[in-house]
């Protein structure tokens, strides 16, 4: 069966103009076509993106995919190409062609996005966020894209003091946060997804919370300090495992898988938990 484009999507961080638009989608009509392959050529594009908003550029894809219902082709039986596009070096551009089956070397679409399924941002939940606060999280970003940790950290935990039940902020800073050399950082993600969960409610919980929950859990168990979790958890009947096995399962039922949930769930296999665990 011939391979086909399902979708072509341009999003940019810059201001594009029409001729600049159609000459981007022009050269992803020219790679379908010198690559053999039918099917649409019109791209749907989005300018002026705040990245900010997003945990990487495949994320912001996803999303602007999502939201021209292209997600319905989002699956392992179809190919994602998704690339940087330098051609207009200050606009940030980015680019993707969805392709119906295997196609050449590029990897299937649930590899390319899979860990973003359920995750999207919409513009009118960064719109609800205060100016004060979307300022905070551009400066975060702009030092996390910098490798700046520590600033990232501080901006987005800034942001995120002024409004504890927002998850658009709450997710950006246990994603870096996660990142961090410091145990203490790490172990705090456990408490700030615990806090959102409780404030929104459960049914506010999307595949990718119930990952990073998994996540922040897991940190935990590889420092063997789970001692401590499990005091706390005790009372709604779980131990750090128990409580990991259960955070990957709704994760994987809402339709977010990640690699790391394979090495995670061979640590709740061990048999006797945190018994011989380091305190």
């Amino acid at each position: 069966m011939k391979n086909e484009v399902l979708g072509n999507y341009i999003i940019s961080t810059g201001k594009l103009t029409p001729d600049q638009q159609n000459m981007l989608a022009q050269s992803l009509a020219l790679f379908a076509a010198m690559g053999g392959l039918e099917g649409s050529v019109k791209a749907a594009v989005s300018c002026e993106v705040p990245m900010e908003m997003f945990e990487n550029e495949a994320h912001a894809m996803y999303t602007f995919i999502k939201e021209n219902n292209g997600e319905k082709d989002l699956n392992k039986s179809n190919t994602a190409v998704l690339w940087h596009d330098t051609s207009l070096p200050d606009a940030g551009v980015w680019c993707c062609l969805i392709i119906s089956g295997k196609y050449k070397d590029y990897q299937d679409c649930d590899t390319v996005f899979g860990p973003c399924y359920g995750s999207a941002v919409s513009r009118e939940e960064w719109s609800q966020l205060s100016e004060e606060c979307r300022a905070l999280m551009k400066q975060a970003a702009a030092y996390e894209r910098k490798g700046d940790l520590k600033q990232a950290i501080y901006y987005y935990g800034t942001a995120y003091s002024k409004d504890r039940s927002s998850f658009v902020m709450g997710r950006k800073l246990c994603r870096v946060m996660l990142q961090s050399d410091d145990q203490s950082e790490r172990e705090t993600v456990f408490k700030i997804i615990s806090q959102l969960a409780r404030l929104n409610g459960n049914k506010a919980m999307t595949g990718a919370d119930y990952a990073l929950l998994a996540k922040s859990l897991y940190v935990y168990v590889e420092n063997g300090s789970e001692g401590e979790l499990d005091k706390l958890l005790k009372p709604k009947g779980y131990t750090t495992r128990k409580y990991l096995e259960r955070a990957i399962s709704d994760a994987r039922f809402m339709g977010t898988d990640i690699p790391e949930f394979k090495e995670m769930l061979k640590s709740t296999r061990k048999g006797l938990g945190g018994l011989f665990g380091k305190r």
